[in-house]
């Protein structure tokens, strides 16, 4: 089906609302299938522990 000749151009706001709520769905649906991988499932949701090896305080 061909593009209507008269289709405006979607308005950049949009276009970074749009990215911006995809990283968010992508950063909680990326931890919860870490945690379900791993193991790190609670009653509440999920728990992820651990960070940067650096950045850890003796």
């Amino acid at each position: 089906m061909p593009d209507a000749p008269d289709a405006k151009p979607v308005s950049t706001w949009r276009k970074v609302l749009a990215a911006i709520f995809d990283l968010i769905t992508i950063f909680f649906a990326g931890g919860y299938a870490v945690a379900s991988l791993t193991g790190s499932l609670t009653p509440d949701g999920f728990a992820l522990q651990g960070g940067l090896p650096w950045s850890s305080s003796p």
